[in-house]
């Protein structure tokens, strides 16, 4: 990752690894792939979510909102701020591809015609089998009709209750001027997200019980699955974006 548009300023490293691997082949001396490869940068810009994302007690909250008095604003659908998340969710969808179809060449190195030419069992893992179908995606398009409750239940209910340390982003406080909304509750939202924090908790730990681990020097191993996975999730929450609003 990295600010501006230079990778090289302030450049942080989130995740490495170095691996190889030994591709048997017969007959002929011609290698059947290049010996050397640079791939191009796959990049995408996250300034559209920072912009709304809130730090405040040291939490990270969603501050996303619609201008309504804005001459530009013509319909809950149609107005910037609702084209310029569609426009982001877009281009992560397209930056996710990239990286999905990346590891799939990665893997198919050791894989040609129909058999393999690696010597190295522990390769051979299939990712084009991972998927993201366990995985909780907290965008529904659901509504409920409002029903006046007690401060008593409001107390019951709190929105800060269903915050869990797993959230990376979370909706805050329940306001007041939202308890008669036909929104569903802040609180309920939160609880979407926790349960989104958890389903891909144990998704990617079956990665890694099924998947070399990252020390190895496999080709794949439980990270590239891992990238897989989370390409596939970021690809499904667009999708239901976008189609629910």
């Amino acid at each position: 990752a990295f600010p501006g548009n230079d990778p090289e300023s302030g450049k942080i490293v989130l995740q490495s690894r170095e691996a190889s691997t030994v591709i048997v082949t017969t007959g002929g001396k011609q290698s059947p792939l290049p010996s050397k490869a640079i791939n191009d940068p796959i990049d995408v810009s996250l300034t559209w979510m920072l912009q709304n994302t809130s730090d405040q007690d040291s939490s990270f909250n969603c501050s996303f909102s619609i201008d309504r008095e804005a001459k530009s604003c013509r319909a809950p659908r149609q107005n910037e701020e609702i084209f310029a998340a569609m426009a982001f969710f877009n281009k992560m969808t397209y930056w996710s591809r990239k990286i999905r179809e990346t590891m799939e060449h990665v893997a198919s190195l050791t894989y040609t015609r129909g058999s393999y030419h690696s010597v190295k069992p522990e390769s051979h893992v299939d990712i084009n089998s991972i998927n993201d179908d366990g995985v909780f995606v907290p965008v529904l398009p659901l509504f409920e009709t409002p029903v006046e409750q007690s401060k008593e239940s409001n107390a019951l209910t709190s929105s800060s209750d269903s915050i869990t340390p797993t959230m990376l982003i979370s909706l805050g406080e329940q306001r007041d001027n939202e308890e008669m909304s036909p929104l569903l509750s802040i609180a309920d939202i939160n609880k979407f997200l926790s349960e989104q924090c958890r389903s891909l908790s144990s998704a990617l730990t079956k990665l890694e019980d099924s998947y070399p681990p990252s020390s190895a020097h496999t080709l794949i191993s439980a990270a590239e699955a891992s990238l897989v996975l989370l390409s596939h999730h970021i690809c499904s929450i667009a999708e239901h974006y976008c189609n629910g609003v």
